[in-house]
C-alpha cells in the first residue's frame, strides 16, 4: 500500500520497515549485491541480523581497496583474515586496488599482494583487476604463469609482469585483456587462442626486441601511446576493429620522419611492404591510425591501400603545437 493511503476504516496504513523489502530477496541475490561493495563494507553487514552473519563470505564479488590513509599492517592483517575466513568460495569478480599506500610497500607487502592475486585465481574468478593508481611506478607481479579455466577478463594497471606471464594458453576462457601504464619490457610473446579484445595503453615494451602478439581470435585491438619497440602483430583472421596511435616515444619514430621518405633510415627498404604493423592489421574492417608524423600516416596509408583495397581507412594526424 503506497505511503499515506488509508484503509477502509480511515486509519493510516503502517509503513514497512526499512529492511523488510531487501530481506525478502533470496540469498543468491544478496550475495551478488554485496559483491559490489568494498570488502570492509560487505563484512560490516554481518551485524545487521542473524541471516546476514555469513552472507558476505559468499559474495560473488570481492573489492579490496587500499587507500592513502590506511595503515599498512592493519590492511595486511585485515585482508589475510578476510581471505582465510572466506576460503575459496567461487568469485565472479575480484578487484585489488591500491592508491599511494603502495609507495610504502615493503618486500613482504609485495609478496602478500601476490598471494592475494593467486588466491583470487584459486577462487575461480572470472573478472580480475589489479590496479595501482600511482603512474610511473610499477608493482612487481611475481606470477610466472597464469593458469585458469574460468578467467574471462583481466585488467592490469601500473604492473610489471614477467617474461612468460602473458603466455595465456592456460586460460582458455579469457576473452578480454587490458594493460595500462604497465612494464612489458620482459614480455617476448602475448599468446592466446581465445582472446577477443586487447587493449595496451601507455605501456613500456622492450628496447632490444619486439614483442610478438599471436591472438588469432582477436576482434578488437587498441594500441595507444606505448613506448619503445612497437609489437609485431601476427595475422588475425577475425579482426574487425583496430586503433593504433604511434607517438614520438616509440623507438620506431625518427627525427627525420617528416622528410617525405624513409631512404635515410636504418633498416628501411624503400618500397617494401613488410611493415611491423601491416601484416596483423591487414584483416581489419575498421582501422584508425594516429601519429605525430604525417610521413608515418602516408606510408601506412599507401601500403594498406595497395595491398588491401577492401579495408576502410580512417587516418588522423596529431600535430604538435
Amino acid at each position: 500500500m503506497p505511503p499515506g493511503r488509508r484503509g477502509k476504516r480511515g486509519k493510516k496504513a503502517p509503513m514497512e520497515s526499512a529492511g523488510s523489502s531487501i530481506d525478502a530477496l533470496p540469498d543468491g541475490v544478496l550475495q551478488h549485491i554485496l559483491g559490489f561493495l568494498p570488502a570492509w563494507d560487505a563484512v560490516r553487514t554481518s551485524v545487521l541480523a542473524r541471516r546476514w552473519r555469513d552472507l558476505w563470505m559468499f559474495a560473488t564479488g570481492l573489492r579490496i581497496i587500499g587507500n592513502d590513509d590506511d595503515d599498512r599492517e592493519a590492511l595486511r592483517e585485515s585482508v589475510d583474515h578476510l581471505l582465510l575466513t572466506r576460503g575459496i568460495a567461487p568469485l565472479e569478480t575480484c578487484e585489488l586496488r591500491f592508491d599511494s599506500i603502495a609507495n610504502e610497500f615493503s618486500g613482504g607487502d609485495v609478496i602478500r599482494v601476490n598471494l592475494w592475486f593467486r588466491h583470487a585465481i584459486r577462487c575461480q574468478v572470472r573478472v580480475l583487476r589489479l590496479v595501482f593508481t600511482q603512474p610511473g611506478q610499477h608493482f612487481d607481479l611475481q606470477v610466472l604463469h597464469l593458469i585458469s579455466r574460468h578467467l574471462m577478463e583481466l585488467e592490469l594497471v601500473s604492473v610489471e609482469v614477467k617474461e612468460s606471464f602473458l603466455n595465456l594458453l592456460g586460460c582458455p576462457a579469457l576473452e578480454q585483456l587490458a594493460a595500462e601504464d604497465c612494464d612489458l619490457s620482459l614480455v617476448k610473446r602475448i599468446l592466446s587462442v581465445s582472446l577477443k579484445r586487447l587493449s595496451i595503453t601507455s605501456c613500456i615494451f622492450s628496447e632490444s626486441f619486439r614483442t610478438r602478439i599471436h591472438t588469432p581470435s582477436l576482434v578488437s585491438l587498441l594500441l595507444d601511446d606505448n613506448w619503445c619497440n612497437s609489437p609485431v602483430l601476427e595475422s588475425m583472421q577475425s579482426f574487425v576493429d583496430a586503433s593504433i596511435r604511434v607517438v614520438n616515444e616509440s623507438v620506431d619514430s625518427c627525427e627525420h620522419c617528416d622528410s617525405g621518405n624513409c631512404n635515410s633510415c636504418n633498416g628501411i627498404i624503400h618500397g617494401n611492404s613488410n611493415c611491423i604493423l601491416l601484416e596483423g592489421l591487414s584483416k581489419a574492417k575498421n582501422l584508425a591510425l594516429i601519429a605525430d608524423s604525417k610521413t608515418v600516416l602516408d606510408t601506412f596509408a599507401f601500403s594498406l591501400f595497395i595491398s588491401h583495397r577492401q579495408v576502410f581507412l580512417c587516418f588522423s594526424t596529431v600535430w604538435n603545437s
